[in-house]
C-alpha cells in the first residue's frame, strides 16, 4: 500500500505516470515537518536542518544558522540542502521543487554553502519559471 498526501494545486509531478515524487523528497518534507511539530512552530521557524542532495537524509539536527549546519556536513556542505524552518509545513510537492532546484544549481556549480540559498515557497509560476531558467543554463540554451 503506498503512501497517501495531497499533492498542491499544479504539481507537474503528482501522477506515477509522470515519475511521481521521489523518496528523496518525501524526506526532506518530512524532517522539515518533524521539526517544525516536534520543536513547536514558534521554537523550529527560522532554523535550519541539512538533508543530502543525493536522497533527502538528514542528521536530524536543528540548527540556529545556515553557517552551524553547514560546519557540521563534514566538509559535505556542497552535497547538502540547507533548508529554514517555516512557520508552515512543507509538502511533497514543495521539497521536491526545492531537490530539483538546488540540484541544478549543484550541476552549474553556483550552489555552495555561503554563496547562494535556494528561495521556497515561490507560486507555481515563479517556480517554474525559475527551473526553465537553470535547465536553460545547464544546456546552454
Amino acid at each position: 500500500m503506498g503512501l497517501v498526501f495531497q499533492h498542491d494545486s499544479g504539481c507537474r509531478y503528482a501522477r506515477e505516470s509522470d515519475g511521481g515524487h521521489s523518496d528523496a523528497a518525501k524526506r526532506v518534507s518530512d524532517e522539515h515537518n518533524l521539526h517544525l511539530i516536534g520543536s513547536g512552530n514558534r521554537q523550529a521557524a527560522g532554523r535550519w536542518i541539512a538533508c543530502r542532495l543525493s536522497d533527502g537524509r538528514s542528521d536530524h539536527v536543528l540548527y540556529d544558522a545556515k553557517d552551524h549546519a553547514a560546519a557540521h556536513q563534514h566538509h559535505n556542505e556542497r552535497r547538502m540542502l540547507f533548508v529554514r524552518v517555516a512557520l508552515t509545513s512543507m509538502s511533497v510537492c514543495e521539497a521536491a521543487t526545492l531537490l530539483r532546484t538546488a540540484r541544478m544549481l549543484y550541476d552549474l556549480g553556483n550552489y555552495q554553502s555561503g554563496d547562494r540559498v535556494v528561495i521556497p515557497r515561490l507560486t507555481n509560476e515563479h517556480q517554474a519559471r525559475q527551473v526553465a531558467r537553470l535547465q536553460q543554463s545547464i544546456h546552454g540554451r
